[in-house]
């Protein structure tokens, strides 16, 4: 999942239409330090009873119970465990190895690897789904390459569930009234927020047909623009 911390300094600037968030470079390393403080069983306590927040109505309308479903870019396995315990088929791919190594600390056998999801190791037509929260925007160029191998990975018919930032109307007349800027000296690119008509015209170009769009947590979307 995509998540900033409110103590480490952070820029954010509106570009061709973006917001872009300037913080720390989203390395693997950057992702292991990030998930550290949540590897621990305690932390899966809704996951481990099936539990799925925000994408229990997508998930379960649209995920195939048959065939394999890969979350590319997992983090800890939340969606892993919980996937698995409603008896999805499942497995999990993330960047961040030693996130990887203890998340298999917790839960030996888990189906979760290290490895880059926009070169994956697996042929063509491998998936019957493909889940990625969060994942999409760090990458400064933008997402052509997650969304190529991501149509290339899934079967014909296949499913893709994909989250990114939303660049939506209050932050968008935020940064026509000139509430972004800063100097990002000494910070790197961390992610985009992306206008829904931008990202949903990647989607289409990559070659997928887009079923539908929607918002979640529009309560922290809000709250993130005010100060709360």
């Amino acid at each position: 999942m995509s998540q900033t911390t409110p103590t480490r300094r952070q820029v954010r600037k509106v570009e061709h239409g973006r917001l872009v968030y300037f913080l720390e470079p989203a390395t693997a390393e950057f992702w292991d330090h990030h998930w550290s403080g949540a590897l621990n069983r305690g932390s899966y306590a809704e996951a481990e009873t099936g539990q799925l927040a925000w994408f229990e109505e997508p998930f379960t309308r649209y995920l195939p119970k048959t065939g394999t479903i890969l979350e590319a870019g997992c983090g800890i396995g939340l969606y892993v465990v919980a996937l698995l315990v409603r008896g999805y088929n499942v497995v999990g791919v993330e960047w961040a190895p030693r996130t990887v190594d203890a998340v298999r600390g917790i839960f030996p056998g888990l189906p979760v690897t290290a490895g880059d999801v926009t070169a994956l190791q697996v042929p063509d037509n491998t998936f019957a789904a493909y889940v990625s929260l969060g994942v999409m925007e760090h990458r400064r160029e933008g997402p052509e390459p997650f969304l190529q191998e991501a149509y290339r990975v899934l079967a014909p018919g296949g499913v893709a569930m994909i989250s990114v930032p939303h660049f939506h109307p209050l932050r968008r007349a935020k940064g026509l009234l000139g509430g972004y800027g800063g100097d990002e000296t000494g910070l790197g690119f961390h992610q985009y927020a992306y206008s829904r008509k931008e990202f949903s015209a990647q989607i289409k170009q990559a070659g997928f047909e887009l079923l539908e769009t929607r918002g979640y947590d529009g309560v922290k979307g809000v709250k993130d623009e005010i100060g709360m």
